[in-house]
């Protein structure tokens, strides 16, 4: 992109290199991805998180070609320009044309070589990737001297000089890999400049030169520049013995029960594994483990896992919050907390105890400010038939955030921070949640999150909410208006109001047993599908859905079948499609002219990730 600074160098003897890569596609291990390879069109993209790698968008990242030798294997090179050593991403087999976006689904992520390398990449199988080596630091690197008077030198596809020649020359100024030598003739692979990729060229031609090798000396500082780049230093983030002022040290001891937190039990025992203390503060890694201060020590003991370690407070706020993740980095495993309360840390010069996925015994400890309930004001209860009233005095006690500041209503309607706590108005109307926004907003929340808007299937039931019927109407808990009135409210208070949308799927207009038996039965099929038209009509019709119909249960809840099936064979699992997308964004577009400025995402376990992507980019975009 233009945007992007030409980086400049200051090995001047050496040429401007790219990282050439070489992906391969296992159909015995993605199946998904062998197939869409097959169709012209297709490309293989290289997905990062920065712009020069498309900022996770297939369409703007760099693509690899096709290779020669078959459909499943891709190839290419990225300049200098675009590679950062050490950068993670991800491969996306892409193919505009039908729109189809396939991802790597499994295993951890890729992590981009030093600049003049050559990496196998495996798609789906990052721990396979194989580095062929810094080609210069080899004395393999060589470039292309003569033939500047007739358009570089000759080419032929085999070592004898009477095989046939290449297509075209070898231009001069390309710089190519050695492959193989023997004697005078020189078997390489080209790296950068333009000619044949492959081929058999002669080093000289009656005394004169027509290759030299680049210096290894100048390109090894250059390669060990990339690999320093490419590794950060971590020394600051692992929680050792000396913290730089001792009298803000904490120890902490954290224990991972191997019955209640199996999987952070499992991901201890690897080799290299570490308990991460992770926050949103930049002493605690800004949510990234890799970055957050590791607890190093590990013993076993009576059915837990016990993680030690000391810690410097002195770059943190008191009461500051985190969470623990178990974390391997070599095999890209991560294991959060997920069901417990977020941790406090200690106060500086303290020692305490904690145990994963149970921040709330923490409570129960003295002396704990905001602590759930608090211990010297019962739990308030209401007697049969008469509502609850929580009084004044309970507005600070009662909810443990307290009232943090919230984001203003001009935040909300740009890059709004993330809600620190978000109030669920499940299944109340727009009305009911407008009369009680003062009350949420006093009780120290900064989100309210309603259900999902779109008409739905009839009936007053809470699930019926989550069958959408027409995207391209709101209504059910209260008409577009009354929406934009809550939201236009909500935002005046400094609160963000989050949309619930359901784009997996739609309403259920027959039973799981009859889909079934419909598959035996074709004039019973057309009847089903039908009456699912006419309860879509006009905005999407049969062929916007799935098919062949596929009972999603059991297993396949959580195999790659969890993306075609229909949830419990009755779910009318819509099809990942452009006119889909349409309906879908236009439904997101009804909610943002209300105000709407946050979204959770129903089922987005069943839904493919390039279809989220759809969405996701959307909303940036808006």
């Amino acid at each position: 992109p233009p945007s992007l600074p030409v980086p400049t160098s200051p090995y001047h003897s050496l040429p401007v290199m790219p990282v050439q890569l070489r992906v391969t596609i296992d159909p015995g291990r993605s199946a998904r991805a062998a197939k869409a390879s097959t169709p012209a069109g297709a490309v293989c993209s290289v997905v990062g998180g920065t712009s020069a790698l498309g900022s996770w968008d297939p369409k703007r990242s760099p693509k690899l070609q096709r290779a020669a030798n078959g459909d499943c294997t891709w190839e290419g090179r990225l300049d200098d320009a675009l590679v950062v050593p050490g950068e993670e991403y991800k491969l996306c087999i892409l193919n505009e044309a039908i729109n189809e976006y396939t991802w790597e689904e499994q295993g951890p992520m890729h992590k981009m070589p030093p600049h003049n390398s050559t990496l196998t990449v495996h798609f789906e199988d990052a721990g396979a990737d194989k580095r062929c080596g810094d080609a210069v630091a080899a004395g393999k690197l060589w470039e292309v001297t003569g033939g500047s008077d007739k358009g570089g030198i000759v080419v032929r596809t085999q070592r004898p000089l009477t095989s046939p020649e290449a297509d075209s020359r070898l231009a001069t100024g390309a710089v190519i890999e050695e492959l193989e030598l023997v004697g005078e003739r020189l078997h390489y692979r080209r790296l950068s400049g333009n000619g044949p990729h492959e081929g058999w060229v002669s080093i000289q031609l009656k005394g004169k030169e027509l290759l030299r090798r680049v210096s290894s000396s100048d390109s090894s500082s250059r390669a060990a520049a990339d690999d320093a780049a490419a590794v950060p230093s971590n020394s600051a983030a692992v929680a050792s013995a000396s913290p730089a002022d001792p009298s803000a040290k904490v120890v902490l001891c954290v224990k991972v029960s191997h019955s209640r937190s199996p999987k952070a039990a499992e991901a201890g025992r690897l080799p290299g594994a570490v308990c991460c203390a992770v926050g949103e503060v930049p002493a605690l890694g800004s949510w990234d483990p890799k970055k957050a201060p590791q607890l190093v020590e590990s013993r076993s003991e009576d059915g837990y896992t016990v993680w030690r370690g000391i810690l410097d407070t002195s770059k943190m706020k008191p009461g500051q919050e985190y969470k623990y993740c178990i974390l391997h980095l070599k095999n890209g495993v991560y294991v959060w907390e997920d069901s417990c309360p977020m941790h406090v840390m200690p106060a500086p010069g303290s020692e305490e105890t904690h145990e994963f996925e149970d921040g709330a015994s923490q409570a129960a400890a003295p002396a704990a400010a905001g602590a759930w309930p608090p211990a010297e004001l019962p739990a308030p209860v209401a007697a049969a038939g008469e509502e609850l009233d929580l009084g004044e005095s309970l507005v600070d006690q009662w909810i443990p955030w307290g009232l943090a500041a919230r984001c203003s209503a001009e935040a909300a309607q740009g890059a709004a921070p993330a809600p620190r706590s978000i109030f669920h108005a499940f299944h109340w109307p727009f009305s009911v949640v407008t009369e009680r926004l003062k009350d949420i907003r006093d009780m120290g929340f900064t989100a309210v999150q309603i259900s999902p808007a779109q008409k739905s299937k009839s009936g007053g039931e809470w699930w019926a909410r989550y069958q959408p019927q027409d995207y391209l109407q709101i209504e059910g808990l209260g008409s577009h208006e009354e929406l934009k009135e809550l939201c236009t409210q909500a935002s005046d208070m400094g609160l963000m109001v989050v949309a619930d949308v359901v784009f997996n799927h739609m309403l259920v207009v027959a039973s799981g047993h009859e889909w079934e038996q419909a598959q035996k039965d074709a004039k019973h099929l057309k009847a089903l599908q039908q009456r699912l038209a006419l309860a879509v009509a006009p905005t999407l019709e049969v062929e916007d859905f799935q098919w062949p119909w596929f009972n999603m249960s059991g297993e396949h809840w959580d195999n790659d079948n969890r993306y075609e099936g229909w949830g419990n064979g009755e779910w009318s699992e819509l099809k990942f499609s452009p006119k889909v997308v349409g309906v879908q964004q236009k439904h997101l577009q009804l909610l943002l002219d209300a105000g709407v400025r946050g979204f959770r995402f129903d089922a987005v376990k069943h839904m493919r990730p390039e279809h989220l992507l759809e969405h996701v980019s959307f909303l940036r975009r808006a």
